[in-house]
């Protein structure tokens, strides 16, 4: 498992974090805050490596390679969360980040 160029791209645009904005709306009062973190870091892991959030990993051996993953890459999935965060932040103020 790798960050793709695709994955990359993706994550780090406008659409992908307002498409993680409207799974959050949907899941607010489902998921607890810090279980709600991690499916999104999770999220960001999985779309960032190539893969359709739409389809996240089903098996038990696939959440064990993410998890590894993510754990291996924190630095570099941290910078794509930032950017989904900045992506929000610059929709909700017309594109002012302070």
């Amino acid at each position: 498992m790798e960050i793709t160029a695709v994955g990359r791209r993706l994550v780090e645009s406008r659409e992908f974090a307002l498409r993680l904005r409207k799974i959050a709306a949907r899941h607010q009062k489902q998921i607890p805050g810090n279980a709600g973190l991690s499916m999104f870091v999770g999220l960001i892991c999985w779309a960032a490596t190539g893969h359709d959030i739409a389809r996240p990993p089903r098996s038990q051996a696939e959440r064990r390679e993410l998890a590894e993953f993510a754990r291996k890459h924190t630095a570099q999935l941290n910078k794509l969360a930032d950017k989904c965060l900045e992506n929000l932040v610059k929709h909700d103020t017309g594109g002012k980040v302070h």
